[in-house]
């Protein structure tokens, strides 16, 4: 089973506990058995740490399974399963992500090819229409897909992390679905851990996360490959207001009776320092997780284009 196809049947796991996102389930949203234990090969708890890094006839062409904030490195192996994303090598290029069938675009920048922040469309009180306007793109970058929209961001990556987005309830809804679908916790890679410290401070469970790891006493491993979100399938605004916001996030095709297939996550947002912050304080950490929706009835989709 792909590392991409897993992924998703991790995140089902986010209605019981985000930290289960990281490590639990892969098998419920694809109908596969895969008896991989949650501790990866690359895992610290399963390898010394002399051996977290790889060696020079390892991975002859350079290609690492750990994403780096800095370089030109598009393509990023698994230790196990070999080449997994060769679809998404070439810069300028479109290729289908075999879990949605979704067209994912190849950046011509490694750190993705981003709306500068002049075009960004600001209008934080226009909550009577929430519907994402302009060009909205998924984009493969440092082993991760990246929600890009023309009018609302992100306009900027710092240190890999995304970041700029409109102030408007669009640009809190593409910080929503960044969240997750870029800034999946706890993966291990260099940029994994820009996106923990940026995205993931004020989370007690994913500390819990990255202390069952070993992650903050290791640092970052360049065998550790990150697990790939899809993309978003749609959102709900649950309250709009200015500089605060509410968005649930759904992700997976919602059936009736199936509540494996998809997964929700709810994600409160405030304006802090020109930008959209998911605020992880308190009790929202633990409300993230919510229960699998059975249909999109209430949802806006994402038209990835």
């Amino acid at each position: 089973m792909s590392k991409s196809t897993k992924t998703l049947a991790v995140l089902v796991s986010i209605t019981i506990a985000l930290v289960a996102i990281v490590v639990g389930g892969y098998m419920a949203l694809t109908g596969t058995n895969d008896t991989q234990s949650a501790e990866s090969p690359t895992s610290p708890s399963s390898k010394e740490k002399s051996t977290r890094n790889p060696n020079d006839n390892q991975f002859p062409d350079g290609n690492t399974p750990g994403a780096s904030v800095d370089g030109n490195q598009r393509s990023w192996p698994d230790v196990l399963d070999g080449d997994i994303d060769a679809q998404f090598a070439t810069p300028g290029q479109y290729a289908t992500e075999p879990v949605s069938s979704r067209r994912v675009f190849t950046p011509r920048n490694p750190l993705g090819d981003l709306p500068a922040a002049s075009a960004l469309v600001d209008q934080p009180d226009a909550c009577e229409n929430t519907d994402l306007a302009g060009k909205t793109q998924l984009q493969y970058v440092k082993a991760r897909f990246l929600a890009v929209n023309s009018e609302a961001g992100p306009s900027r990556m710092e240190r890999a992390v995304p970041r700029g987005y409109a102030h408007s309830p669009q640009g809190a809804v593409m910080a929503a679905i960044n969240q997750l679908g870029y800034g999946l916790p706890a993966q291990g890679d260099e940029v994994g851990e820009e996106i923990d410290k940026a995205l993931w401070a004020d989370s007690a469970q994913v500390a819990q996360e990255r202390a069952d790891k070993n992650l903050d006493t290791e640092g970052p491993s360049r065998l550790a490959r990150a697990s790939t979100m899809p993309g978003a399938t749609g959102y709900k605004i649950i309250s709009c207001g200015g500089d605060l916001m509410v968005v649930d996030v759904v992700y997976g095709e919602p059936t009736p009776g199936r509540p494996e297939t998809a997964m929700a996550a709810r994600m409160s947002l405030r304006w802090t320092n020109n930008d959209w912050v998911v605020d992880l304080s308190g009790s929202n950490d633990a409300a993230i997780s919510r229960p699998a929706p059975e249909s999109l009835d209430g949802y806006t989709l994402v038209d990835y284009q």
